[in-house]
């Protein structure tokens, strides 16, 4: 099945902070579904190109910025490859969750010790003998 997918960066420019820089958003877009994140970095309004969606310029922090963008970019493409790949349905969110590291599952210590204990309970009765101490 053929699916649409493309990855926009955009300047959140309403949330223009006082040192002049914006936070640059990621947009995923799969079949028409969006989902869009925040990637934690932000640029020099001055050097933002929104057309492009990169830093321009030779500058430390332009040439930094699209590093990280080419990054995130590589990084979304091969886990948008890896899902398909397992023959799931890949939407928007379910590619930003992965992105994330949303979809990994969160286990607590006393899981741990559940799931520990369920694997080895059947070890533990067949060799279980009882024995008797007298004093």
């Amino acid at each position: 099945m053929n699916s649409t997918f493309r990855i926009l960066f955009y300047a959140r420019w309403q949330k223009r902070k006082a040192n002049g820089k914006v936070p640059i958003i990621a947009r995923i877009t799969i079949n028409g579904a969006k989902s869009q994140f925040n990637l934690k970095i932000d640029v020099s309004e001055k050097i933002w190109d929104p057309k492009s969606g990169r830093a321009i310029g030779n500058s430390k922090e332009a040439i930094e910025s699209n590093r990280y963008l080419n990054t995130a970019y590589g990084s979304l493409v091969q886990k948008y490859r890896i899902l398909a790949e397992r023959g799931e349905v890949v939407t928007a969110s379910l590619l930003k969750d992965s992105f994330l590291g949303a979809d990994i599952k969160k286990m607590t210590l006393l899981d741990a010790f559940k799931e520990f204990n369920d694997i080895h309970v059947s070890d533990i009765v067949e060799g279980y003998e009882t024995v008797e101490v007298k004093r």
